[in-house]
């Protein structure tokens, strides 16, 4: 194995390399030196002489010719050859960037008598550091950021020395694990291969819960590498990001003058909706933009992520006609942006994507008003059909937002930096009672009504709309009282099973539906029933010794996940209830690509509140949430169409509020968590927002129920 050390001049290559050699007893060769000994020439006559050319193929020949089993020290322009970036990505070949703060280099050159130093300005040597930086990256498989020698020769020893065998786990799927041991390093692909496996039917691979990588990168030391599936949870984002990048690619080919905005998910798949389209945007249009992706993805382009310094990401958006996200500038580190890149298109995206178009097996675009769905099949060949009442709450959430005049989190920011957030945030409340009020009159005008049956995902805010529900309904001169579902849940010893043998508390059947039926039977007959007591500790029903009785001017409230279950209640005639579906739809973005999925919303809304009022850790939520995810797809949302009424509980301005709590939970999230990567996303994520006071929220809001405050907290 060949230990390549590359870098800017004034990285400290050769000091660093001559210290390594002494250290491993390892010969060092120096692309320089070889080339002064095989051509008679000092490497200033080449630059002084204007004979670069000539010198960039000497030093090629002077990198193939080093051997195995040795230490490289390279020129600073080495990999401005494509040829020679090639060679430096072998698996014989182990890359070791060099790397400092540019000024810092600059001082160290400055003063010397290299040839590029004497002929460049300040300004054009670090434009000179800027467009090497991008090709140092690529070819990398260690970067080291240190200035004293011995530490970095000490670093690196400790990093490639083969004293023991490198101990690799392999996490294929979920639950399941292999081992292997490695003499000397290799890349992921060729792990693969040694167990009998395709590294190709991955997404993306996680290393010791940290980092995201792809099947070319190196691994040199013990590592745990958990495999990205499409149909892993992770994977089902990067999957759909990718599709999203890979359809931005192909629209760009098709239609550079236009623009699309990635509005809101909507079941497995996206509305995107097209502005700037002569003519607007019809069902033609959408069939030769799926045959662009279809050729994209046949084509099996790489997608790569690079970092790029942020002058050269604003000429590179410009030329893109990308002005949502030149607006987003300034939210990124003075240094560097990273993008991802697939032939001569970029694009921006939090979440990592996949290395390759061809993994995007199974996707389809349909022609929808005004723009296209794009529909995700990746975990399942069942036909996707639209949920037209979730669309349509969606698409009246939108209209809010044109009323507000905020889309983007930058006009979010704007408003928060002009100080009339105060002013939005009363107008938004006022939407959401404007909606609680209307749908309390419907029920109400309905006299047959007696039931309201409210459902809804996690941290949706169910149990404040409920009680801001009642208010209203008291508005309208109704009376209503709470029935808690949990007050009918069979015996422990009647309860349903998962497949692990635990206790199915989520599913139907682990409530006593006949029971449940005949109480809400009696008491819309005008009959008094006893009320059920479920005590948890003992797991049996018991006497509450409380009896109720349906009045003229009352109606019975019930909240829980199976609300909009039909078998739920099913021997009630459909006349007598109502069914409520409330889910926070987040339709807020960072940037016409980069939407904020509504899990994300509910996520932070739970982690918060958890931490707040039930003890849990950021890192307990997170490890949590598959399985409440899972309890989701299985329970609400395959019923969400059953409703009469859907409420958007979404506050546009609610991820600044929770920001301030969030980011402290999410700090003390363990490096060595299985949920680690995920909370640095949602840092990024947070990081795009700025602060609101929580004292500006009105105490009735659906988002004290996640902070402190609320009126209605007992």
């Amino acid at each position: 194995m060949r230990i390549i050390l590359i870098g800017f001049m004034g990285a400290g290559k050769s000091t660093i390399g001559k210290e390594l050699s002494d250290r491993m007893g390892i010969p060092l060769y120096e692309t320089d030196t070889i080339i002064t000994v095989s051509s008679g020439r000092t490497i200033d006559f080449f630059f002084e002489t204007n004979e670069v050319k000539q010198f960039r193929q000497l030093e090629t020949n002077a990198l193939l010719s080093t051997p195995d089993n040795s230490i490289v020290s390279t020129g600073g322009g080495i990999v401005e050859s494509e040829f020679n970036r090639a060679f430096l990505k072998k698996k014989e070949n182990f890359i070791i960037w060099l790397d400092s703060e540019p000024l810092k280099l600059l001082k160290r050159i400055v003063k010397s008598d290299r040839p590029l130093v004497r002929n460049l300005t300040r300004e054009e040597l670090l434009e000179l550091y800027y467009k090497r930086y991008n090709l140092y990256k690529s070819c990398a498989d260690l970067e080291i950021r240190e200035d004293d020698e011995q530490i970095v020769a000490a670093m690196i020893e400790k990093e490639v020395c083969m004293d023991k065998a490198i101990k690799i786990k392999v996490l294929p799927n979920i639950g399941k694990e292999l081992e292997i041991k490695l003499n000397e390093p290799k890349r992921i692909y060729e792990i693969f291969q040694m167990l009998d496996m395709d590294s190709s039917d991955y997404l993306s691979f996680k290393l010791n819960n940290s980092a995201y990588v792809d099947e070319r990168k190196v691994i040199y030391k013990d590592t745990t590498i958990e495999c990205i599936s499409i149909c892993h949870p992770e994977g089902r984002w990067i999957y759909q990001d990718t599709a999203i990048f890979v359809m931005s690619k192909a629209f760009h080919n098709l239609f550079p003058n236009s623009s699309f905005f990635v509005e809101h998910s909507v079941g497995n798949a996206v509305y995107c909706e097209v502005f700037e389209k002569e003519n607007g945007f019809n069902s033609d249009d959408v069939e030769n933009l799926k045959r662009e992706m279809l050729h994209i993805v046949s084509r099996s382009m790489d997608i790569i992520q690079v970092p790029v310094f942020l002058k050269e990401a604003e000429k590179i958006f410009e030329e893109q006609n990308r002005k949502d996200f030149l607006k987003n500038l300034n939210y990124f580190s003075p240094r560097e942006v990273k993008l991802y890149r697939c032939g001569s298109y970029y694009d921006y995206y939090l979440r990592t994507l996949a290395d390759n178009t061809r993994v995007l097996t199974k996707f389809d675009l349909r022609h929808q008003k005004n723009g296209f769905l794009l529909i995700f099949n990746n975990c399942s060949d069942s036909e996707f059909i639209l949920p037209e009442k979730l669309f349509k709450t969606h698409q009246e959430h939108d209209k809010w937002l044109n009323i507000l005049k905020v889309h983007n989190i930058r006009d979010l920011n704007k408003l928060i930096d002009s100080y009339d957030i105060s002013h939005f945030i009363l107008v938004e409340e006022a939407l959401h009672e404007k909606k609680i009020a209307l749908i309390a009159d419907r029920i109400t005008k309905d006299e047959r009504i007696k039931i309201i049956l409210i459902a809804g995902p996690s941290s949706s805010g169910k149990t404040t709309f409920a009680k801001r529900l009642s208010v209203q309904l008291r508005v309208c001169g109704v009376s209503p009282f709470v029935i808690s579902m949990d007050d009918y849940f069979l015996a422990r010893t009647q309860t349903p099973r998962k497949e692990d043998g635990s206790f199915d508390f989520e599913c139907i059947e682990s409530l006593d539906l006949p029971l449940l039926n005949d109480h809400l039977q009696k008491l819309i007959d005008g009959e008094e029933i006893e009320l059920p007591k479920y005590n948890f500790s003992s797991g049996v029903s018991e006497r509450s010794f409380q009896k109720v009785k349906l009045g003229p001017n009352n109606v019975i409230v019930m909240e829980g996940i199976h609300g909009i279950n039909d078998k739920l209640t099913e021997s009630i005639p459909a006349e007598n209830k109502v069914k409520i579906y409330i889910s926070a739809l987040n339709q807020l973005n960072i940037d016409d690509h980069n939407r904020i999925p509504t899990t994300d919303c509910r996520k932070i809304r739970r982690m918060v509140r958890d931490k707040l009022y039930r003890g849990y850790s950021a890192e307990d939520t997170l490890q949590r949430w598959q399985d409440v995810r899972d309890g989701e797809d299985k329970n609400i949302f395959p019923f969400q169409e059953n409703a009469n009424f859907m409420f958007n509980s979404s506050l546009t301005y609610e991820l600044a509020v929770l920001k301030k709590y969030a980011v402290k939970v999410l700090r003390n999230v363990p490096t060595q968590s299985p949920v680690y990567t995920e909370a640095l996303r949602l840092l990024d994520l947070l990081s795009f927002v700025k602060d609101i006071p929580e004292e500006l929220v009105p105490a009735n809001s659906l988002l004290k129920e996640f902070i402190s405050g609320s009126i209605f907290r007992e």
